[in-house]
């Protein structure tokens, strides 16, 4: 990640410090090898409460950016007063899909919007420019896109598609 202009984020980090704690990965060692932040309780890697609260505390003491996956309003609300840098809105049975969540969910994307008070973007089956516009007409600030891109033949190419360029 040292090696891009692009802002790496890991999938993933624990709230361990530095110490006896192999196998974890500590926000520390993901900052100084140039990433920029971090995902946090996506639905194929959910993390309890009290363990989402500790990592994004210790992600915010090393400078890392926290983006943390909510599959629904109740949770997003409860994740908000934790205040991650980010909100991704991403229903887990959308995740990895051909429907994307401006074209299921468009009412509950509204209504994150106007209820939720920190920078929120949604994710799962964003295909086409249209998703990213029509997520983005619908409140949120952008998108959280993946298996698009990951298992794309060119992902740049698609990635630029995603982009309108």
């Amino acid at each position: 990640s040292k090696k891009t202009k692009l802002k790496v984020y890991a999938e993933h980090v624990d709230s361990f410090s530095p110490g006896r704690n192999t196998g974890f990965i500590l926000p520390e060692e993901v900052r100084a090898n140039g990433a920029k932040g971090t995902f946090l309780n996506h639905s194929e890697h959910k993390i309890g409460f009290e363990v989402l609260k500790k990592t994004i505390l210790r992600c915010k003491k090393t400078g890392l950016k926290v983006a943390v996956f909510a599959p629904d309003l109740k949770e997003a609300k409860k994740i908000e007063k934790l205040k991650p840098d980010f909100l991704i809105f991403e229903p887990p049975e959308l995740v990895s899909g051909k429907i994307s969540v401006s074209s299921a969910k468009p009412d509950l994307i509204k209504k994150i919007s106007k209820e939720i008070k920190i920078n929120f973007l949604v994710g799962a089956g964003i295909h086409k420019r249209e998703d990213v516009e029509d997520a983005m007409k619908l409140g949120a600030m952008g998108v959280a896109v993946s298996s698009q891109i990951t298992k794309a033949k060119n992902p740049e190419k698609e990635l630029r598609k995603l982009l309108g360029k």
